[in-house]
């Protein structure tokens, strides 16, 4: 202890400590100066240092020495400063399009406001998708389509952030969901991929039906920590080993059901898409999954899926479903026999 009381590695472990309490005045004008400069300085993402962190890093460096001060300025008013709603996140949003008009809109207008950029990835969309998603602020790109897992990854590669978000054309973020992603921000995410629930809302429903059934996906990530597989059917993020997942409580609303008929002719076109990727990776499907794959598939919708929830409705979904699953496996063994012939041959 020193003779006034104080502890000699507080008072002496400067040996300028003197001249530095001199400046003391002077410092502490450099300091509100340097805060009155950047607190403008929109560059930082941010419009000002609180006025509780100012008094902390005053506190903190009252009698630092001078030439340390540039650098802890600096960096307070970069790391401190958190993420008010008023304020956009430093996140990219990307969504891939074929004719969305529709609900391209419901898209964009859910994220807009609160992210930092919205791009989307056109693949030649013959209705107005374009006009409105560059109505409703995003920046559009066009690209021919190459499968979902690669027009993707094509996606990725236009975002400037290294947090992405992605949604589909026919998503929309819940404000529940927005205000929990806000809030990782404060002042930066300590995970590196999220993954939230996706729920499904049907034309007649206003929202997802209290029960429903929700499937998870990787959506909101550190592109250093996961991407985008290049499958052509699989759009899914692949995280990369060690990377810390979280999962966001919020939910997703998907209106993926335009009609039973568009419904039917997507999964036509799916079930196509299916197969070559199948034969791709020379995977092969017993002929005997053409007895069992309707019947386990619909109970899989019905039961597991809780497609009952719904009633007659539901019927319809998990006959829908099953087909679905069956159509893939019968045009697969088609394939297969239209091969076996042509070696014959």
């Amino acid at each position: 202890m020193s003779q006034n009381g104080a502890p000699k590695e507080t008072c002496y472990q400067d040996k300028n400590f003197a001249t530095n309490r001199r400046h003391g005045v002077r410092l502490h004008r450099y300091v509100l100066n340097r805060y009155e400069r950047f607190s403008s300085d929109v560059s930082f993402g941010n419009k000002g240092l609180r006025m509780a962190d100012m008094r902390k890093f005053w506190i903190q460096n009252a009698y630092a020495a001078p030439h340390a001060i540039h650098a802890s300025v600096g960096l307070t008013l970069r790391m401190s400063k958190p993420v008010t709603s008023t304020d956009k996140l430093p996140v990219s949003v990307f969504i891939i399009t074929l004719n969305e008009d529709d609900r391209i809109e419901t898209a964009i207008r859910s994220v807009i406001q609160w992210v930092d950029e919205v791009i989307v990835v056109d693949s030649g969309s013959s209705d107005r998708t374009v006009e409105l998603a560059k109505a409703c602020g995003a920046k559009v790109s066009h690209n021919d389509w190459r499968g979902y897992g690669e027009q993707k990854r094509h996606a990725e590669d236009l975002c400037k952030h290294d947090w992405l978000l992605n949604i589909d054309a026919d998503e929309e973020i819940t404000t529940a969901l927005r205000d929990e992603i806000v809030s990782l921000f404060k002042p930066f995410p300590d995970t590196d991929i999220c993954r939230v629930e996706i729920l499904d809302i049907f034309p007649h429903e206003d929202k997802a039906k209290k029960w429903a059934y929700g499937y998870w996906q990787y959506r909101l990530y550190n592109r250093h920590k996961g991407r985008f597989s290049d499958s052509s059917v699989h759009d899914t993020v692949r995280p990369l080993p060690k990377a810390r997942i979280d999962t966001l409580k919020a939910k997703v609303n998907h209106r993926s059901m335009r009609s039973l008929q568009v419904s039917v002719a997507k999964m036509n076109r799916i079930s196509d898409m299916q197969v070559n990727d199948m034969l791709q990776r020379g995977r092969h499907i017993s002929r005997w999954r053409l007895l069992t794959e309707f019947p386990l598939a619909f109970l899989k919708g019905y039961v597991l899926r809780r497609q009952f929830i719904y009633g007659f409705w539901g019927m319809a979904l998990a006959y829908n479903y099953a087909f679905s699953r069956f159509l893939r496996v019968a045009k697969m063994y088609e394939t297969e026999l239209n091969q076996k012939t042509r070696r014959d041959q």
